[in-house]
């Protein structure tokens, strides 16, 4: 990953773990590789930062400075390669089999120099081998993907929908037969990466809103949930090897609750254990209830975050929350026994044409709840109502991903000194 700034919280290819255990499932020999995580004999061998190192096995990612693209030239931040050396990765590498093929996915749409460097590296060792692109950037960015990634073949949107397919008719890799759409199955996560202490699960996919800067519904398809009891059995085999923190991965983890998150928090609670779980995604506050809160507070969720984004405008379906939402959120979380400063809401942050006396405006009435301010930085976003807006201001979005950066849209949306005053008052309530 080649960025200004990352750090792990939580960090898993959820996808790639579940397309594991679909191809393991089947009889397939799969090997699994994490280019951003190092092993605990990895890390004391090249002196790499342990990610597992700060609070509920959160930590920071090994890095190393880098020239900055040519885009990127004015932008007054060092850039980095975060994740394995490439020469520690190539020896990891080394020690696989010769594959048939190399399924390989993608973050954010402007981290794919990482997705280029990691692709060369491949075709390096494994000359032979078919390498097959997923993820966030060949979906939004598919054309782009086909010509700069250096990979075989492109696969965008849902991989269940296509990949089968192309494994089959592309590659020869038996798949016929598989119900893809069935109770997906994933490893626990100890076995693919060793001395870790944190798994992540995912009780719904997709998001049924249809908010003008958001791209869930391109990269998930329709909303829909799996059966509470399969995720509480993900989250049992975790525990059993030794993890103790479990982040949820969900877009939409509040919506239809009845079905999904209420029947796997009363397992859980029946259960009991010392497991502590998190919502590194914003949740939607309007959907937050006394009874639901009770509930989370019961089965030990320690990481709550919701979303509070006062932001009206064409296509924006429903809203995370209004005002009323959050206070009725936070209300039942502090009834439940959160304490107001446990909270974390997040509010977007450099939207082209944003007030900043509208963001101050709300700012101030999330601290006046008593709850930790999470600004979180508006990036253009392909696929979103509000990207065709962007593209007019800088029609270079369209074929230069890099330019989707948060850090570096600020130069013609929300300023970075702006930005930077904002968290400022975030944190401290004062410009100072």
């Amino acid at each position: 990953m080649h960025d200004f700034a990352a750090y792990n919280l939580w960090m898993r290819p959820i996808g790639l773990l579940l397309l594991y255990g679909f191809l393991s499932d089947l009889g397939h020999d799969v090997h699994f590789v994490d280019a951003l995580f190092p092993t605990p004999g990895e890390t004391a061998q090249y002196e790499l930062s342990w990610p597992e190192s700060k609070k509920y096995h959160t930590g920071k990612l090994p890095e190393e400075r880098i020239d900055k693209p040519a885009p990127y030239k004015y932008v007054p931040r060092y850039y980095r390669r975060y994740g394995l050396p490439p020469d520690v990765l190539r020896e990891r590498l080394k020690r696989l089999p010769v594959p048939d093929c190399i399924l390989v996915t993608s973050g954010m749409t402007y981290w794919y120099p990482g997705v280029r460097e990691t692709t060369s590296i491949l075709r390096n060792i494994f000359p032979a081998a078919a390498i097959i692109l997923g993820g966030v950037y060949a979906t939004l960015c598919t054309a782009h993907a086909e010509l700069h990634a250096g990979a075989d073949a492109v696969i965008a949107g849902d991989w269940q929908a296509a990949l089968p397919k192309v494994l089959e008719q592309k590659y020869a890799l038996k798949v016929s037969g598989a119900d893809v759409r069935r109770e997906l199955s994933m490893p626990p996560q100890p076995m693919l990466y060793p001395g870790t202490g944190f798994g992540v699960v995912r009780l719904t996919s997709g998001c049924p809103f249809r908010c003008s800067y958001c791209a869930s519904g391109r990269l998930s398809g329709a909303f829909r949930t799996f059966p509470p009891e399969q995720v509480e059995r993900q989250i049992v085999s975790n525990v059993e090897r030794g993890v103790r923190d479990i982040a949820f991965y969900d877009d939409a983890l509040l919506v239809q609750t009845e079905r999904a998150l209420v029947p796997l928090l009363n397992l859980l609670i029946s259960r009991g254990g010392d497991c502590r779980f998190h919502t590194p995604n914003g949740l939607h506050a309007r959907f937050m209830t006394p009874g639901l809160a009770g509930l989370m507070r019961g089965s030990n969720f320690r990481t709550i975050r919701l979303s509070f984004d006062r932001i009206e405008a064409p296509g924006c379906s429903v809203p995370k929350a209004r005002a009323g939402h959050l206070e009725n959120a936070v209300a039942s979380l502090v009834k439940a026994g959160y304490e107001p400063g446990e909270i974390d809401v997040y509010t977007l942050v450099g939207v082209p044409g944003q007030k900043e006396e509208d963001i101050v405006e709300t700012v101030r009435l999330i601290r006046g709840l008593g709850v930790r301010v999470k600004p979180a930085r508006y990036s253009p976003t392909p696929g979103t109502a509000y990207f065709e807006e962007d593209c007019r201001l800088l029609p270079a979005l369209r074929t230069e991903p890099l330019l989707h950066n948060p850090t570096a849209a600020a130069l013609w949306g929300f300023e970075s000194e702006r930005y930077d005053r904002i968290k400022r008052f975030a944190g401290k309530g004062t410009f100072s």
